[in-house]
């Protein structure tokens, strides 16, 4: 993978990262607001077990996206070193 190549997926995994983000915040939002208004609790617990299901497929996906992030900017980092390295020799 060339430095351009990194740097758009890096462009590209940050964007979705925020987009994660976003969501976790939508679903904790809804899921404060929501609870309030449920008289049932068997809906409540219901509704508490999808929304678990929904954090946790959200926190994987953010600390994988924040791994290959990491990942990749620690390759740039490397090749951008080695470029400064090479025009001090």
């Amino acid at each position: 993978m060339t430095k351009e190549e990194m740097k758009s997926r890096l462009s590209e995994l940050k964007k979705e990262r925020k987009l994660v983000r976003l969501d976790w915040d939508i679903l904790n939002r809804k899921d404060e607001q929501s609870y309030a208004n449920w008289s049932s609790d068997k809906v409540r617990n219901d509704r508490s077990k999808e929304d678990a299901k929904q954090f946790m497929a959200l926190s994987k996906r953010l600390s994988s996206l924040n791994s290959e992030i990491t990942g990749l900017q620690k390759e740039i980092i490397s090749i951008l070193k080695a470029e400064i390295e090479s025009l001090y020799e």
